[in-house]
């Protein structure tokens, strides 16, 4: 998802960095929460400083530091370390290669995301970061969150609460 927000943005030469990335992430999982009854990601986020962060995807370009993010960093292709016959098994199982290798939206999704995208990335990473400030999730553990406390998590029904109570929080109406 990350990936794809980065090249959808840069699309539209309108590059994102680090601290827009995490907040674009955060809304597009509200808004599937609160529109699909579904989470976006599996992936866990914590309640930063600077609100909400999903940390494997921080720490894959936090040496860019607040620099824009204009190529997706090459990964290791680990394929090719696996013998023909480690190959051949992993290949038994297509359903498990194929989720691995290729993430693919539904139309339905594709369309949600960009919408999303688009309206999001008109807001500067400070504009994201102080919207998500005024939440009540992340409010309510502000004083732990500012004295340094790690790991805190948000949790997918406090996120849901926040969109529901607070309608103005659905930044991709408006």
């Amino acid at each position: 998802v990350a990936d794809y927000i980065i090249e959808y943005a840069k699309e539209k030469d309108s590059y994102v960095n680090n601290l827009k990335l995490q907040k674009i992430l955060y809304y597009l999982h509200a808004r599937f929460l609160t529109e699909k009854s579904k989470p976006l990601f599996d992936a866990v986020i914590e309640k930063w400083k600077y609100g909400p962060v999903v940390p494997d995807v921080y720490y894959r370009f936090n040496h860019l530091g607040a620099e824009d993010i204009k190529n997706i960093p090459s990964e290791f292709d680990f394929m090719s370390l696996l013998s023909t016959e480690d190959i051949s098994k992993l290949r038994s199982d297509t359903a498990q290669l194929s989720s691995i290798i290729n993430v693919q939206f539904k139309d339905e999704d594709k369309h949600i995301i960009d919408e999303t995208i688009e309206k999001l990335i008109r807001y500067t990473p400070f504009e994201l970061v102080d919207k998500t400030h005024n939440h009540d999730s992340w409010l309510k553990d502000k004083g732990r969150i500012l004295s340094g406390e790690r790991h805190i998590k948000y949790d997918n029904l406090e996120i849901i609460r926040d969109f529901e109570e607070h309608p103005e929080f659905k930044l991709w109406r408006k």
